[in-house]
């Protein structure tokens, strides 16, 4: 639910594995040891690191990832 959230604010695809838990990372550690929603958001393309021209796209799709994630996780009133 979360990544679809998520993917449909940035218009970034969901990838298919990402219910996959991997040891190696923060959204997995959370998922596996925390029991809470994880979620990792890959932006940019091709190159690490992003180049400064990609800036502006990535702001554009991602500033309101976390007001609406906050709006998401609040309990209905």
């Amino acid at each position: 639910e979360v990544a679809e959230l998520v993917a449909s604010l940035t218009g970034y695809p969901t990838d298919a594995n990402y219910e996959y838990l991997d040891p190696a990372g923060f959204k997995d550690w959370c998922i596996d040891k925390k029991g809470i929603p994880g979620l990792t958001i890959e932006i940019g393309t091709k190159t690490s690191p992003v180049p400064p021209e990609q800036f502006d796209d990535i702001f554009s799709r991602n500033q309101y990832v976390w007001e609406e994630l906050i709006r998401w996780a609040m309990p209905n009133e």
